[in-house]
């Protein structure tokens, strides 16, 4: 239980709450664990009695009277040396933070923009009532404006591709697919016309299952073994399809009759191995089978970002270029963004990005309801001393906190 204690009391290692509003005070957060006697002079400079603390939360007792508080002997200097207050330095780092999580929040709406426009373009572009020299033209737009909108803002867009399943839309997870595989191809050094063989592949690799019968094609829960034996024709089928039309390259064409092919030989339908694959149907065939893990049609199936990026490293490593799997691991890290989390303090956020180097310790914006949502805490891992202890579905996971980690977003998954 908590109690409250004088603010002479204060040592190194209790874990303290700050019962004022967010903005009267210079720390990032309200409750924390003091780490050095500069922390214990600005929250004495708060004006406070007393403080409330956690005993059970701390790694030291309260001093027992002010008579215990040992300060070092003030270290003489220049006046013209001495630096700012502690408190004023702490809340410019405050407000510098405050400032790059707004601009972060605009680049989201930005890329959330691209991304509801991309699926709406999508939806069109898919229907029957376009033209094939029209939908040629409107393709290469998508793909060059992924390229620009999305690929640029690499992390923002792994969020809002994470964060929420998509189960209601094919549309949404042929753009997941299309994004995530220009992702991979600008990493590992694309051309621009790889880069556009690339997209166009990834963007129409599932175009045969709209030529599969309705209880197939539509069926959001486990196919039977002859549901299966039929869905496993569309890659050929839509192949097939492209190259009646003739709208997409020949290597273009590769990506839709290989997108479910394993290096290994595992895969289907013409059980091909290694380079027998294009590259581009490498990298589609990945990304496909990560997004269909974490946004399977059947939702009892779903797995976490992480849970998926673990089952393609481990379990299925060996269906996989080497190359192209660490490459895309790099990308998402070992949490990717837009994974929600508990950590070890038991508090919960959202995967906000990573870094090559340290991939255990991503960035996370943690959920407070004594800090306004806009203003949410990022936090480095590795420099709190934190791990995540376990990654949480978007389901198990309430409104109430998925509003706040949103970044603002409001949505933009749509029926297909």
């Amino acid at each position: 239980m908590d109690q409250q204690v004088s603010t002479d009391q204060l040592c190194i290692g209790m874990y303290v709450y700050i019962d004022l509003h967010w903005s009267k005070h210079p720390f990032l957060r309200q409750a924390f664990r003091i780490k050095d006697a500069t922390e214990i002079d600005t929250i004495r400079g708060l004006g406070l009695n007393s403080i409330r603390f956690s005993p059970d939360k701390s790694t030291a007792k309260p001093l027992e009277s002010a008579d215990e508080v040992v300060s070092p002997e003030p270290e003489v200097v220049p006046e013209t040396a001495i630096d700012e207050p502690a408190s004023a330095s702490l809340m410019k780092e405050k407000n510098k933070k405050i400032a790059w999580q707004k601009e972060r929040r605009k680049k989201a709406k930005v890329c959330e923009k691209a991304f509801t426009e991309s699926v709406r373009c999508l939806s069109r572009l898919f229907g029957s009532q376009v033209p094939v020299a029209e939908a040629a033209v409107e393709a290469k737009e998508l793909v060059d404006g992924v390229c620009s909108s999305m690929i640029q803002a690499e992390d923002v867009a792994l969020q809002l591709i994470n964060m929420e399943a998509q189960s209601a839309s094919r549309h949404a997870h042929v753009m997941n697919v299309l994004v995530l595989s220009m992702m991979i191809g600008n990493r590992i050094g694309l051309t621009e016309d790889e880069m556009h063989i690339l997209g166009l592949g990834a963007l129409y690799h599932d175009i045969g299952i709209s030529e599969l019968p309705g209880q197939v094609a539509n069926k959001t829960t486990r196919l039977t073994e002859p549901e299966f034996e039929i869905y496993k024709r569309h890659p050929l089928m839509g192949a097939a399809t492209a190259q009646r039309q003739g709208y997409l390259p020949r290597d273009a064409m590769r990506v839709l009759a290989e997108h479910h092919e394993n290096v290994d030989g595992s895969g289907y339908p013409r059980g091909l191995m290694g380079d027998e694959m294009s590259r581009y149907s490498k990298v589609v065939s990945l990304v496909n089978a990560y997004d269909n893990l974490t946004n399977n049609l059947d939702g009892d199936r779903e797995l976490t970002p992480h849970e998926a990026v673990s089952t393609l490293f481990s379990r299925d490593k060996n269906r996989y270029d080497p190359e192209i799997l660490n490459v895309f691991v790099s990308i998402l890290g070992v949490y990717p963004p837009g994974t929600f989390v508990t950590l070890s303090d038991d508090r919960v956020g959202i995967v906000n990005s990573v870094r090559r180097e340290q991939l255990l310790f991503p960035e996370v914006m943690i959920y407070d309801a004594d800090i306004p949502s806009d203003l949410a805490l990022i936090i480095d891992l590795k420099e709190e001393d934190l791990s995540i202890k376990a990654s949480v579905k978007p389901a198990e996971i309430s409104h109430v906190v998925k509003e706040y980690l949103s970044m603002g977003s409001t949505g933009y998954y749509f029926d297909s």
